[in-house]
């Protein structure tokens, strides 16, 4: 069932404010009711190029090297840019990243713990709505994540 503000203005406003999550919402509210094949294709395609925008891209490389252990994140957007430098050697490395977002109930904080690949790497991390990230590169032994390093957004 379509919301009383479910149009395709409002998931454009929506999209362009970077509140990509409740227009791709509305838009799947609105092909559920499309009427045509012309609209449905025209919605989904729509529904297509908004996921794609929101997926982080290949990041830049972030200014400058890091020592090691060394963090660097900027914030780009809806989108935050994460650089890493463990030691060589480093077991099981993982990136926590605290989103701190407003709610209706205060200040939330939302945490992940992000395996990475190897010691070294970039990453780009969704946060749209975030007011505040805190991320940390480290490892997890026995099944908890052991920080070396953090940083937070500027």
């Amino acid at each position: 069932m379509s919301e009383p503000f479910d149009t395709e203005t409002m998931a454009e406003l929506c999209t362009r404010q970077g509140r990509h999550t409740e227009a791709l919402d509305i838009y799947r509210r609105l092909l559920q009711s499309a009427g045509d094949d012309q609209t449905r294709a025209r919605r989904v395609r729509r529904i297509a190029e908004i996921e794609a925008a929101r997926r982080p891209p290949n990041p830049p490389s972030p200014r400058g090297p890091l020592p090691t252990p060394g963090i660097s994140v900027e914030r780009d957007g809806d989108r935050a840019l994460v650089a890493w430098s463990l030691p060589a050697g480093t077991t099981a490395p993982a990136l926590e990243v605290a989103l701190f977002v407003c709610a209706a109930a205060g200040v939330e904080v939302r945490r992940q713990i992000l395996p990475v690949a190897g010691p070294r790497g970039e990453t780009a991390v969704v946060c749209g709505g975030a007011v505040c990230i805190l991320v940390a590169a480290g490892r997890i032994a026995d099944g908890r994540f052991a920080s070396l390093v953090h940083d937070r957004d500027s």
